[in-house]
C-alpha cells in the first residue's frame, strides 16, 4: 500500500491532511478485521474527493511499478503479466469448461 499512497501524493490528487488520514485508517483496516480492507481503503479516498477513475489508473501504475512484484517467486520478472479481472475471469472460465488455454 505504501507505493499506492505514495503514487497517489507525487500524482497530487490528494493533499498531505487526506494522506495521512486515510493512510492512518488504511493501516488499521489492512492490520485489523476488515473483510476488504483494500476496497475500503478506496472508498475512503473516493469520500475524499479523489475520482474513482484516478484512483483506479494510479493503482494499476502503482501495483506495476512495485518493487513487491520483484518478491513474487512466478518466474523471470518479464513473464510476469498483471491483468484485470474483468479479462481473467472469462479466460478462466473457458480452461474450466474444456477449451484450450
Amino acid at each position: 500500500m505504501s507505493d499506492f499512497y505514495h503514487s497517489l501524493d507525487n500524482a497530487n490528487p490528494i493533499n498531505e491532511a487526506i494522506y495521512h488520514d486515510v493512510g492512518s485508517r488504511g493501516n488499521a483496516a489492512i492490520n485489523g478485521n476488515h473483510a476488504a480492507p483494500f476496497a475500503e481503503i478506496l472508498r475512503m479516498y473516493e469520500e475524499s474527493g479523489v475520482p474513482k477513475a484516478d484512483l483506479e489508473r494510479i493503482l494499476e501504475l502503482a501495483i506495476a511499478n512495485s518493487s513487491a512484484i520483484s518478491y513474487l517467486h512466478l518466474g523471470k520478472p518479464e513473464t510476469i503479466l498483471i491483468d484485470l479481472p474483468d479479462r481473467i475471469e472469462p479466460q478462466l472460465q473457458h480452461m474450466v469448461d474444456g477449451g484450450e488455454e
